[in-house]
């Protein structure tokens, strides 16, 4: 399965107009064909835009003002021809995550969206998870990497499960860490919980440039802040970083190729 994470650059009026920008996203859809997408800043309005252009995908999300359609979302587009919903929904990133809320040093509300999807030919199931993490709270970004993997641990279990997201953090940083295993989750064995980059992960020689942010922070160090990690139940296939359609995004789309591990075939 191909699966995308895309920081879309939302409709605020201080960026570049979606109105000229919502068509060359769309194509990026079209010429990579992805399975699965994981977006960041997309608003209701965006979403209904991408969905007219991109009819073949269903989606799930919500507002992360207000749990339904007020905000920021970070919607989960998925390929309805091969993929049914079985079940799906959001969380917060803060201490009390089942309902709105902005969490520890946060600048806003900051939300995760969840869907559990079966594959229509052959029934296999994979759990995808999609954020984006505080851009300022950096102790938020770092109860954030915990709080994800905890509520992985708990909806997927031991199913296939994705994440896709703009982490606000280079790879040296603590979230980063958490994520992938560097910093132990729990008492357990270290790592037993810990996510695969997707970058490093990969059976091919990753392709396109490692910077994911073509914003000013890149030059102090940010580039590389959009991901795509899997558990133990994928493997990777290709990683590419797709220096496409400039000027429809400041982040550039970050694109993986997945299998299914074996003994989940």
């Amino acid at each position: 399965m191909k699966v995308l994470s895309f920081n879309l650059w939302s409709d605020a009026p201080r960026n570049k107009s979606w109105q000229r920008r919502r068509d060359a996203v769309a194509r990026v859809f079209q010429q990579n064909e992805p399975d699965l997408c994981g977006l960041q800043e997309a608003t209701l309005p965006m979403i209904r835009d991408l969905k007219e252009r991109l009819p073949q995908f269903g989606w799930i999300g919500h507002g992360r003002e207000d749990g339904g359609e007020l905000g920021e979302h970070t919607p989960i587009f998925y390929r309805s021809d091969r993929f049914t919903l079985r079940e799906g929904g959001s969380f917060w990133l803060a201490p009390v995550c089942d309902r709105p809320g902005r969490g520890w040093d946060a600048f806003c509300c900051r939300i995760v969206t969840w869907a559990r999807l079966v594959e229509s030919a052959n029934g296999r199931e994979v759990v995808h998870f999609n954020t984006h993490f505080d851009h300022l709270g950096r102790r938020a970004r770092v109860q954030s990497a915990w709080m994800l993997l905890r509520k992985i641990e708990e909806i997927a279990g031991a199913m296939p499960a994705i994440v896709t997201g703009d982490l606000n953090c280079r790879e040296s940083s603590a979230p980063y860490r958490v994520l992938t295993g560097q910093l132990p989750f729990t008492d357990g064995a270290p790592g037993e919980n810990a996510l695969r980059d997707t970058l490093y992960d990969t059976e091919q020689t990753p392709e396109g440039p490692r910077k994911t942010f073509r914003g000013l922070l890149g030059l102090f160090g940010l580039g590389r802040i959009d991901y795509v990690f899997v558990n133990r139940g994928l493997r990777t296939r290709r990683h590419a970083v797709l220096d496409e359609a400039i000027g429809a995004s400041d982040h550039r789309p970050v694109l993986a190729e997945l299998c299914f591990a074996a003994g989940n075939k």
